[in-house]
């Protein structure tokens, strides 16, 4: 008997169970609530409940449910809006997590242990020299004019030599500060994505008996990928073929996930520090 079953925690990659799956409820706004409330509503018709393991910040007043849209594609509005990531756990739940908040993984992937073998694709199609964000956010008798409706924010990866500029909306109330912070999102969580790595190991299971899991670091020793550092489990394929029981395990720097701007100096001691461990495969 052979199968796969894949699970995956991206930003860009789907909860299985409600992608293609629309939104069954009236369009327009929901009540005021906060992150996991309105996913709860767009998730519960399909007799899923929402678990967060992150705080999601202030109530959304304006989140507004369109016509004919998935009830992922909502559900991704408000993690981009939020820089939050959603995945599932074992009983096939939502979860809106943050980088690492399922723990670490017990057992090191390493090489000539447990490593079968490794993979890195290297594309950087979605990676752009410059990510402008904007958005506009309604005005006040305080806040008006330029300072409502042109909120802006932009990161710049120093390392594509070519002139390529993504431009991006931002989803709900936009401020310059968001912005940034959305700017600076997609700058490093493209560019960690171009450099993602895929291990083959033995097994689904570490050496404590629990199965390897998204969104757990894990420690990684491979001379060949010039990797010595903690990474993220961002996706998890368990397969049973003739070869037996495999995982595939795809890990990226936690860093990718980072909502912060990344300043100059801290860019330069990233790279730094990041010689022969870490994401010196991007640098």
């Amino acid at each position: 008997m052979a199968g796969t079953c894949f699970i995956a925690m991206e930003p860009y990659r789907p909860v299985r169970l409600v992608v293609g799956k629309p939104v069954i409820r009236k369009t327009g706004v929901p009540s005021p609530s906060v992150a996991e409330a309105i996913a709860g509503q767009l998730a519960a018709p399909y007799g899923l409940s929402v678990v967060s393991e992150v705080a999601t910040g202030n109530k959304i007043t304006d989140h507004q449910i369109q016509q004919g849209e998935t009830a992922f594609e909502s559900l991704d509005r408000i993690a981009k809006q939020r820089q939050i990531l959603i995945t599932d756990n074992a009983a096939g739940n939502v979860v809106l997590a943050s980088p690492g908040s399922g723990g670490t993984a017990y057992s090191a992937l390493e090489l000539g242990n447990n490593i079968l073998s490794a993979s890195a694709g290297f594309d950087f199609t979605d990676v752009y020299s410059q990510y402008s964000v904007k958005g506009q956010k309604s005005g006040t008798d305080d806040s008006y004019g330029a300072q409502t409706a042109q909120s802006f924010g932009t990161a710049i990866d120093s390392n594509v030599k070519r002139k390529r500029v993504l431009i991006v909306r931002q989803e709900g109330q936009a401020d310059s500060q968001t912005c940034q912070q959305r700017a600076s999102y997609e700058q490093q969580i493209r560019r960690a994505k171009a450099g993602e790595l895929r291990y083959r190991v033995a097994g689904w299971r570490q050496a404590n008996g629990a199965l390897w899991a998204v969104n757990t670091t894990v420690t990684i020793i491979d001379a060949i990928m010039a990797v010595n550092t903690a990474l993220l489990i961002s996706e998890v394929t368990y397969t049973l073929d003739d070869e037996g029981m495999i995982a595939e395990l795809v890990v990226i720097p936690a860093s990718a996930f980072a909502t912060e701007p990344e300043t100059q100096a801290k860019a330069k001691k990233r790279k730094k520090s990041a010689k022969g461990t870490d994401s010196s495969w991007l640098d």
